[in-house]
């Protein structure tokens, strides 16, 4: 458990204090952290007008079954109160007519967390929309017939809606207010104010046909339900009712407290009331979502450890996920249940992230700064939600200056996959030939001459496939577009993607494109020597290897500034990762079968995909090397070059994500792996003039006595 945690946990009785103290904490990193706005594929598709714009919970697709329309609650502020009396309008969102709005109904009962519970009813979730209101003095359920324009209004609000629309869950939204500003109403004063454990229902069913409403649990009930003596004199409250996807149980948060002190448990109960079951009784659960009729992903605790638990229903059985996530968000799980989205709260910067988890991965999808302006009570949580095709997700954000709801497109391309899918290959690959994948972004200066140093190749059985991986229609798009009407060679192909996301999904991308045997990769401002190709194949034929490399010499102006050291391949995979040996992957061919072993880059990576795909290769593949120089690389553009912050993150997602290969080394080869990447931030550090952290790795690298002299020979060749 972290220190901001650990401060969390303590803090968390003392509320006033928590929050002056968080403000304080905050405050003071804004003021000397140095952060974006926004960093992702994000589109806003509400307006930029006078009004505020969000959907409300994590739990509802605001999407409807076409992908074309979204649901989405207008309001003038959402700042200041956190269930506002004035009135706002539900507005239906046309994505495919420029975000065009049009108003559907007004509400009189929200809040700034979950909104009017709106949503699309089902089956169908095109036709009829459901969301709450506050009419004739009372709470009500309206259903909204979107060609008919007719209501059917119901007695009680509505929390949770069948998949099939035709039963709903309820509670006491009063309640719910008085005890959690924000995600109850304000219209009605708490009729059970000063009841601890309130006389009657605290769950109840609605019929979506009949209307008819009945009680099914009571809060002396679950006071009696697995007693604990800590429910004694503290005041009982339920929430985050979420009926399962077949319909036929839900799950409720139970929580009692008084003063600073908060205990909840997680139950499932059948739809009637019985077969009440205890899931999770640790003090601590927090948001949770079904994965099936059987499953659930819940932030809870277990034992003395908060995190992400998989827990089956009606058992006690559960599964740890992501042990490396220890702070709470809001996750939900996409329509084929492979992934999970997920988000975190504000943290010391003020930047709230949106996640997607797989099995074994974490894709930080976009990052957003949250305004002091939206805190505590009346802050604005991302909420994200997946569309029902998978490929999108929405969050509500205020990253501009106030709410709207903003859209990440393409998460298909996003996510990492593997290449061995025989859909995505070609069944039978071209013997003998090569096919050289080249990704282009932002250089299409240069790229002609990479293009061209293929196409002279001595060996002429090549294709050469030019990735696009600018952004679509900039001006670096079209230089490529107009470039590759300049060739009329068969080789040639253009592959364009739909949207730019990082290197290793362009080099994917051409992989899978490739007819070739043998895979080739170079980058758009680098060149071949007009053997390369012919010499490799042949020692790659000879030495019935997997895998053949080349020497390098680097240019800069045109001129030689470096010489690549040569080496030997004999543990090749250890010299990688600690970077003895500087390989490119402009030298590299290797067979196409190899790479469907091992899946290719990974598209997780934001950079150092180059190192993790040969470190990968180095497993189980045949390593050879061409001594001989055979590519030059011109260094001279320098886009996207990570300062030293950034660089501290990409070594980390890097090393982590190849811990398991480093671990089977020595305790001192693992030291001097890391002494290695150490070394490296070192030098960016001192390039930065960014004193602290030149400080920090030089003192690491001073005292890693392992790598002391792996550091001093690195020092050598680059004054070389």
């Amino acid at each position: 458990m972290g220190i901001e945690q650990k401060a969390n946990n303590v803090l968390r009785r003392f509320p006033v204090i928590k929050k002056i103290a968080k403000r304080i904490y905050q405050g003071t990193f804004c003021v000397i952290s140095k952060k974006p706005r926004s960093e992702g594929i994000i589109e806003r598709v509400t307006p930029n007008d006078r009004y505020e714009y969000f959907f409300g919970y994590y739990d509802k697709s605001p999407w409807d079954s076409s992908g074309r329309y979204m649901l989405c609650l207008r309001a003038m502020e959402t700042s200041k109160n956190v269930a506002p009396k004035e009135p706002a309008d539900i507005v239906l969102i046309d994505t495919r007519n420029n975000n065009s709005i049009n108003k559907l109904a007004t509400t009189h009962s929200w809040n700034v967390q979950q909104g009017c519970m709106a949503g699309w009813l089902g089956p169908d979730f095109k036709s009829k929309i459901f969301y709450n209101d506050f009419r004739d003095g009372k709470y009500c359920g309206v259903v909204l017939d979107l060609k008919t324009k007719r209501e059917n209004v119901y007695d009680m609000p509505f929390y949770t809606v069948s998949d099939d629309g035709k039963i709903a869950l309820t509670l006491d939204f009063a309640r719910l207010h008085r005890l959690r500003p924000g995600y109850g109403y304000s219209n009605l004063e708490d009729k059970t104010k000063g009841e601890n454990i309130p006389d009657g229902p605290c769950v109840w069913r609605i019929n979506m046909y009949t209307k008819e409403i009945t009680p099914i649990l009571t809060y002396k009930q679950l006071y009696d339900f697995e007693h604990r003596p800590e429910m004694e004199k503290m005041e009982h409250k339920v929430n985050h009712l979420m009926l399962s996807p077949n319909g036929e149980r839900f799950m409720v948060i139970h929580r009692w407290l008084k003063g600073g002190k908060k205990f909840s448990r997680l139950l499932t109960c059948d739809i009637d009331g019985k077969n009440l079951y205890n899931l999770s009784d640790d003090d601590m659960v927090s948001h949770c979502y079904w994965k099936n009729n059987n499953e659930i992903i819940a932030y809870c605790r277990k034992g003395k450890t908060d995190g992400y638990y998989l827990v089956n229903d009606k058992s006690k059985d559960y599964d740890r996920k992501w042990d490396f996530l220890t702070m709470d968000g809001h996750p939900s799980y996409s329509p084929d249940k492979k992934y999970v989205v997920t988000d975190t709260y504000p943290d010391r910067n003020r930047i709230s992230t949106v996640r997607v988890l797989g099995d074994n991965t974490c894709i930080e999808v976009a990052k957003v700064e949250s305004p002091f302006k939206y805190d505590n009570d009346t802050r604005c949580d991302l909420h994200p939600r997946w569309s029902r095709d998978g490929d999108k997700i929405c969050f509500d954000g205020c990253f501009e200056g106030k709410r709207g709801l903003y859209v990440i497109n393409n998460i298909r391309l996003q996510l990492p996959h593997t290449l061995i899918n025989p859909e995505e290959i070609p069944k039978e690959a071209t013997k003998g030939l090569v096919s050289c994948v080249i990704p282009s972004y932002k250089r299409s200066d240069t790229l002609k001459r990479a293009i061209d140093s293929v196409l002279n190749q001595s060996y002429k059985k090549i294709e050469v496939l030019i990735v696009d991986d600018n952004e679509k229609g900039d001006e670096w798009d079209r230089k490529l577009k107009r470039l590759m009407k300049t060739y009329a060679d068969a080789r040639v192909r253009l592959i364009v993607q739909p949207v730019h996301i990082n290197g290793a999904v362009a080099r994917n991308y051409g992989i899978k494109e490739a007819k070739g045997e043998f895979i080739a990769f170079l980058d758009d401002d680098d060149e071949w020597e007009k053997d390369k190709i012919e010499k490799q194949l042949e020692l790659l034929r000879k030495e019935k290897a997997d895998v053949v490399s080349c020497l390098w010499i680097a240019y800069k102006n045109g001129k030689e500034i470096r010489r690549c050291q040569k080496y030997s391949t004999e543990d090749i995979q250890f010299k990688i990762l600690s970077r003895a040996v500087s390989i490119y992957t402009s030298t590299v061919l290797i067979k196409r079968s190899s790479i469907y072993e091992f899946g290719g880059f990974d598209e997780t990576l934001k950079r150092h995909q180059d190192l993790q795909f040969l470190v990968d290769a180095a497993e189980d593949s045949k390593f050879v090397l061409l001594d001989e120089y055979k590519v030059k690389l011109h260094t001279d553009s320098e886009i996207n070059k990570p300062d030293t912050k950034k660089l501290i993150e990409i070594k980390k997602a890097f090393l982590n994500r190849e811990q398991q290969k480093i671990k089977k080394y020595s305790k001192k080869e693992q030291k001097r792996i890391k002494g290695a990447h150490e070394f490296e931030l070192l030098y960016s550090s001192m390039r930065d003039k960014d004193v602290l952290h030149m400080l920090n790795y030089g003192c690491k690298v001073c005292m890693n006595f392992p790598a002391i002299n792996d550091v001093v020979e690195r020092i050598k060749e680059r004054r070389k």
